[in-house]
């Protein structure tokens, strides 16, 4: 599972910059232009909405639950979110629990 797990990070990485990487090809680097085609499209607000939801749901749940479990470095969760998103966090829980489980050799 745990390969499948650093797959699906990879993917998730890859999909979205190279979609974005096109864009900015296209368009050049304009902020503007790109809040102002989200707010056009009802459905690229969506996604935008959906993932900025997303994401600080995931930092204040990985606050809360590691005070409580007591996990260290939980200053790093923040970091990983904004800069490549959700899905490299909950990657590398499920990556460490298998590893964890000795899940690497299967």
């Amino acid at each position: 599972m745990a390969r499948f797990y650093l797959l699906a990070c990879f993917a998730g990485t890859l999909f979205p910059f190279a979609a974005f990487g096109e864009w900015i090809t296209h368009h050049g680097f304009s902020p503007i232009l790109l809040i102002t085609t989200i707010w056009q499209q009802p459905l690229a607000l969506f996604a935008w909405l959906d993932v900025i939801v997303t994401a600080l749901v995931l930092i204040i749940f990985a606050d809360l639950e590691g005070r409580r479990v007591g996990m260290p470095c939980r200053w790093v969760t923040p970091p990983c979110n904004l800069l490549r998103g959700t899905l490299t966090w909950v990657t590398a829980v499920f990556v460490d629990a298998a590893s964890n489980a000795g899940q690497w050799s299967r």
